[in-house]
């Protein structure tokens, strides 16, 4: 007898999500989370042209009957829940049984599957979600999905994909995200009949190492029980921090989610720890009874609400801060509990608020001694952060780091665009070992870091090596290719590409925050300042703050 079943009218109204299926990726994520409810060891993804023609998903799970293969292609139709009551109870990854109809009336699908004990398994054929063959067939245990041409039918829907590159991007990352929450389970991906990954039965640490061996040796395990969840988590430390959240992942019972709640307990966490606008990289999996949580308030589940917020918030965060007090603390400047001014000022479009701060006796005297040092050079250097000199305008600060990357944007700017970029070959050349995903993304622009000055070439499974760089550039240059790729977000105009590459080039061989700098250098940095248009750095943050010489009287109520 099959275990699947339709649900009735009142459950439907209560957990009915719509369009489930969007893109080639969706697709993927909701047959693999069949693959991994039906009790699977090892899923096999393989696709062609990033999904929009093929896509293969099979596995050694349980399998279905025929009874239940016929059920399956209609909507509503699941084994998971029997009414709306067992959502709060739901331990699987999907319950609604909207996901295969969906994807059966927007393409060629076929579904073969046998169950243990069946000496053959059952097959069914639909076009637009209409059934055109069904019948026995030979095959292994378990069940394989094939979904051909998808939005065939609905050209509109099909005109809308993104360049296949985007698309094949985002099926990478729905993979990686399985493969990370389900280290028990075999994955393998097959692109365009090529391997990407082949991923061994694990645990959580040695599978978040393989995907991203640069993390190897600089996670934090963070393990903890309580009454409500249990919580296992691995932190990069401080010093390994990124541009944006791309290397935060977080799992709620093994379900990726995004969580404005997870976000700030981890951003409080480090707080403190990283100087800037750094993010580090977190892998955390949090175990909660089903109760506690709700996943049906998105089409997709990848939001959920959590109950007593407030008292998980407090027991993560505290778990969390414990973990890391050992670690490196940055020393900053913190606002005094009175501003001078109620009122913020705004120069350039940026908002400064001009608050009181706390300063030690030392930290006074390093200002005087500035101060000195100012008068003799004609500008003062603050905690090798700004610069700062006036004229006959007013008070001009400026961003060391924010300056500096805005100056080498527009000559690395001026050299592409004159298509004179002088190159020097390496002596030793430099190898680079990437992740799957930053691996695809940097095969996808070779030709743009080629037109850079950097010639790459593949050495092996995720692996390259690099023979050239530019010569205006003069850092470490597998460090720095690291730090771009992971700063690159994918657009489908190569123009934009290579304004983001070369705004992250700019960005990571420029002076840091803190870096110390000879007179010379700062004099002729303000002399670049100087010839600047724009007083933004490429990434739209201030490089220079001036202060008119009539603001500063208004201040003091002169005028």
């Amino acid at each position: 007898m099959g275990k699947i079943k339709i649900l009735d009218d009142h459950t439907r109204s209560k957990i009915s999500a719509g369009e489930v299926v969007d893109r080639p990726a969706s697709v993927v994520k909701e047959l693999v989370e069949n693959s991994i409810d039906a009790g699977s060891s090892e899923v096999l993804i393989e696709i062609k042209k990033a999904g929009k023609n093929y896509i293969r998903v099979g596995d050694n799970g349980q399998g279905m009957d025929e009874e239940d293969l016929v059920i399956a292609v209609r909507r509503y139709a699941t084994s998971k829940i029997q009414n709306f009551e067992d959502i709060f109870r739901i331990r699987t990854l999907g319950f609604r049984g909207e996901a295969l109809s969906a994807i059966a009336s927007v393409s060629q699908l076929e579904i073969k599957s046998r169950m243990r004990g069946e000496e053959v398994g059952n097959f069914i054929r639909l076009e637009g979600g209409e059934v055109k063959q069904q019948g026995k067939v030979q095959m292994p245990y378990g069940t394989e999905v094939v979904v051909k041409n998808l939005f065939f039918n609905t050209p509109a829907r099909r005109k809308f994909l993104k360049s296949d590159s985007t698309e094949y991007n985002h099926i990478l990352d729905r993979i990686l995200k399985f493969g990370i929450a389900f280290p028990e389970i075999e994955i393998q991906f097959i692109s365009q009949g090529k391997k990407i990954l082949n991923l061994k039965k694990s645990d959580y640490q040695r599978r978040v190492e393989e995907l991203f061996p640069e993390l190897k040796g600089n996670l934090i395990k963070v393990e903890s029980h309580t009454p409500i969840f249990k919580l296992q988590a691995f932190l990069s430390r401080p010093q390994i921090n990124y541009p944006r959240r791309i290397r935060q992942y977080t799992f709620v019972n093994n379900r990726a989610v995004v969580s404005g709640l997870l976000y700030n307990i981890l951003d409080r966490a480090y707080q403190g720890l990283i100087e800037g606008k750094g993010y580090p990289a977190v892998f955390l999996f949090l175990n909660i009874e089903p109760q506690f949580i709700d996943v049906n308030i998105h089409p997709t589940k990848r939001e959920i609400k959590f109950k007593n917020e407030h008292e998980l918030y407090e027991l993560l965060l505290n778990i969390l801060k414990e973990e890391l007090s050992g670690e490196k603390i940055i020393t900053t400047i913190k606002p005094a509990s009175a501003p001078l001014m109620s009122d913020e000022r705004k120069f350039y479009g940026s908002e400064i608020s001009t608050q009181a701060v706390e300063l030690t006796a030392h930290e006074i005297k390093e200002i005087q001694e500035s101060f000195l040092e100012a008068r003799r050079e004609e500008f003062l250097i603050y905690k090798n952060k700004y610069t700062i000199w006036i004229d006959e305008e007013g008070i001009n600060i400026v961003d060391n780091h924010a300056a500096w990357e805005r100056v080498l944007f527009e000559k690395i700017k001026k050299v592409i665009d004159h298509g004179r970029v002088e190159i020097q070959r390496l002596l030793l050349p430099e190898i680079i070992n990437l992740n799957p995903k930053s691996a695809q993304i940097l095969k996808q622009n070779v030709d743009l870091f080629l037109k850079l000055g950097f010639e790459i070439k593949e050495f092996g499974e995720n692996s390259f090596v690099v023979h050239t760089r530019p010569q205006f550039l003069n850092v470490s240059v597998a460090k720095l290719i690291e730090e771009v790729i992971a700063d690159i977000i994918t657009e489908d105009k190569v123009e934009d590409k290579t304004y983001r590459i070369i705004a992250s080039l700019a960005c990571h061989s420029a002076v840091k925050a803190g870096d110390s700098l000879a007179p010379e250098e700062i004099k002729n940095l303000i002399s670049e300042v100087k010839k600047l248009n724009t007083p933004y750095c490429p990434h739209g943050r201030p490089a220079l703050i001036k202060i008119k010489w009539q603001d500063v009287e208004k201040e003091f109520r002169r005028r």
